[in-house]
């Protein structure tokens, strides 16, 4: 069954749900996806960016069949597909301070909420 494809909003959700999602993962998967800075990409991907050189070739090349382990535990949490890509940051900057980490932005607006 091919599910729906998710829009922004939910993959700023899954963002938001990133180290839940992460923690049904295991082994060196886990350990490289937790360097990502995780952020909605072009054509509502999820955009996963890395400056360890390891973490992205890891995942870059689906070892483990890592992508589609992270793409299940994704679609079985909001029932929609989600595009990953997956691009190293070479620029010799901050990712945080080329791409919007939205986890940040998802946690604060949550404790704004909170008053």
């Amino acid at each position: 069954m091919e599910l729906p494809k998710a829009i922004p909003e939910e993959v700023k959700q899954i963002i938001g749900n990133w180290k839940g999602i992460l923690s049904q993962l295991t082994g060196i998967t886990k350990t490289y996806l937790n360097k990502a800075v995780p952020t909605l990409g072009p054509n509502n991907c999820l955009l996963l960016v890395f400056e360890d050189p390891n973490a992205y070739e890891y995942i870059s090349e689906n070892r483990s069949e890592c992508q589609d382990s992270l793409k299940m535990m994704i679609a079985e949490r909001i029932g929609k597909e989600v595009e990953l890509q997956v691009k190293q940051n070479d620029t010799g900057h901050a990712s945080e301070e080329i791409y919007p980490d939205l986890r940040q932005l998802i946690n604060f607006e949550i404790e704004e909420d909170d008053f």
